[in-house]
């Protein structure tokens, strides 16, 4: 039959020809009925659509997903102009948003999901980029972070403690695991209070019953236990960015590759792709 919900849906839950027998009506009849209902929602949508009240804002935990997205699928596939609109994207909203703190849009303060993602996003530029002023602004980033958020050993916000457990999308605590990890491993300090509180944070969770929901606490654990930290020359860390992922990390240096505490000489492309290869699964 012929339906609404909360009258402002109009939709057919049964075919028309049962509609048309339960209405006792011709199917053509039903038909012209049917066609002049959606006329006129068509007009009146037409007639308001200066009216809706459409979100516009511009959210700086979403975009810093976006961005960052945008700047994985730039290096994976070769595509530099993705690449260039992620850094682009970045810089823009650090910017606009962050000042003594980062707001979520421009009238209001950002919460600790806007700070994760968007210290992810920053972390990232500076691996597409191997400028290190992105891993200083990362830092800044996440001291605010710390100071607004971080109380007695939890991440706090109105509501209460953040959750580990992802729901939509990534918990926003377990990426920020993530990032403290990425700036202890890549300041090169294992003993930073990054990696201190990281390392807090994981066993804190360590005890609960993990399931479906997990996979961001998961990628979490793996990068502190198990970091890939590649340092080279920079030209060949630019051959080297494709292999992006949440625990491998760049850093100009003596040529090596360490995974999690074992490494080993490496001096060039050719001696650590078949390593990067085997960590990661992945064949190119």
């Amino acid at each position: 039959m012929v339906t609404s919900t909360e009258k402002n849906h109009l939709r057919i839950d049964a075919s028309i020809v049962s509609v048309a027998e339960e209405l006792k009506l011709e199917i053509e009849e039903l038909r012209e009925i049917v066609q002049s209902a959606k006329d006129k929602l068509r007009r009146l949508r037409i007639e308001f659509k200066n009216d809706l009240n459409i979100d516009r804002s511009i959210y700086t935990g979403y975009n810093s997903i976006i961005y960052s997205g945008l700047i994985y699928s730039g290096l994976i596939f070769d595509d530099n102009e993705l690449v260039k609109k992620g850094i682009s994207g970045v810089d823009g909203l650090f910017k606009r948003r962050f000042g003594d703190v980062l707001n979520r849009r421009e009238d209001l303060e950002g919460l600790i999901e806007d700070y994760a993602f968007f210290v992810s996003s920053l972390i990232n530029c500076y691996t597409a980029s191997l400028d290190s002023s992105y891993l200083e602004k990362a830092e800044e980033v996440v001291n605010v972070a710390l100071r607004e958020f971080y109380r007695s050993g939890k991440f706090m916000e109105k509501e209460g403690v953040v959750t580990i457990y992802d729901l939509s999308y990534r918990s926003p605590l377990s990426q920020m695991i993530e990032n403290l990890t990425a700036l202890g491993v890549l300041g090169g300090d294992y003993k930073s209070k990054y990696l201190e509180i990281a390392e807090k944070l994981l066993k804190k969770y360590a005890g609960m019953d993990h399931g479906l929901f997990d996979a961001g606490y998961l990628l979490a654990l793996q990068t502190y236990l198990n970091p890939i930290l590649i340092e080279t020359d920079e030209a060949e860390l630019h051959r080297l960015r494709k292999y992006i992922n949440h625990n491998t990390f760049f850093k100009e240096g003596k040529g090596s590759i360490c995974v999690g505490e074992k490494c080993v000489i490496a001096g060039n492309y050719e001696e650590m792709e078949p390593i990067l290869e085997r960590e990661l699964n992945v064949k190119t």
